[in-house]
């Protein structure tokens, strides 16, 4: 640690500077709560940390519109867990988010500390908010020498702690459509012991039309494969069907199928993640469903 050049730039444009001439060298210090456990344990061993902390300006949740005049709410990389759980607009128009970031473990420390962007950087597939952002087809912003690029979530994580963000960038903003009128959305786990890790999780927006047939699904899952898994073929069965017990059924079988390369680990072997993939997407798909038909509050 005695060797580590810790940089705390002030500026936007002062972090993409150290960024740009440092690249991989320097390690991105946000919330904290993965970085520093990782420096205490000497596995990771950065010549420089750069601390964005003080950069204010990423911490913002607004509600705006893209070039193309569709509504989006944007959440600034280092809007900690608390904020999102508590914000209005996602608690509005993004309830799955909050939903999910309530149930992040760890104890208030975690909550009031730890930055979406932070969780989503570290790209530990038994985390909670990669996966409701594949399930939201959000975009994940990134801003760097060569100017801004926009990546889908779906495509954003590439393995465990690797990501689609170059060296040189900082990732700054998620971009999400607001939830749509009739929709409801559930995130679920099981967790590991009472800690931050789950074994496996579901994410689930709906869109339930007037005559109660499914006309939208999107289902990922967390903590099964080392990235999100979105469950293409399980939406595909969902959409024009009504939400019936032999409905959730079909899915959970259809979700357990789904997973091929399923993670063991001390937490959990493969084959019980499997199976409680499917468990877990019934019951996101049946919340779901009900918050859809009761209006899509939580």
């Amino acid at each position: 640690m005695s060797d580590v050049v810790y940089l705390a730039p002030r500026s936007l444009d002062d972090a993409l500077a150290a960024l740009r001439d440092l690249g991989s060298a320097a390690t991105i210090l946000a919330g904290g709560q993965d970085v520093v456990p990782l420096l205490n344990r000497g596995q990771l061993a950065p010549s420089h940390l750069l601390d964005i902390c003080s950069l204010s300006a990423l911490a913002a949740i607004t509600d705006g519109r893209t070039l193309r005049s569709e509504r989006v709410i944007t959440i600034g990389a280092l809007a900690t867990h608390a904020t999102i759980v508590r914000h209005p607009l996602i608690r509005r128009w993004v309830p799955l988010l909050s939903e999910a970031a309530g149930q992040i473990g760890g104890g208030v420390q975690v909550q009031n500390r730890g930055t979406i962007g932070g969780a989503v950087s570290a790209a530990n597939p038994a985390y909670d908010l990669p996966a409701c952002l594949v399930a939201l087809d959000a975009v994940c912003v990134m801003t760097g020498a060569q100017g801004t690029r926009r990546v889908p979530a779906a495509s954003y994580f590439i393995g465990p702690g690797r990501t689609a963000r170059r060296p040189e960038e900082l990732l700054m903003a998620f971009e999400v459509a607001p939830q749509a009128t009739h929709s409801g959305s559930a995130y679920v786990k099981l967790r590991f012991t009472d800690g931050g890790y789950n074994i496996a999780g579901a994410a689930c927006v709906l869109t339930v039309a007037a005559d109660g047939i499914c006309a939208k699904a999107a289902l990922a899952l967390s903590g099964v494969a080392e990235v999100p898994l979105r469950l293409r073929s399980v939406e595909a069965v969902l959409t024009g069907a009504r939400i019936t017990d032999d409905t959730l059924a079909g899915l959970a079988a259809a979700a357990f199928s789904s997973v091929d390369a399923p993670i063991s680990d001390v937490m959990a072997d493969g084959d019980y993640r499997r199976a409680m993939a499917g468990a877990m997407a019934r019951q996101a798909v049946e919340r779901a469903s009900a918050r859809a038909l009761s209006g899509g509050e939580p």
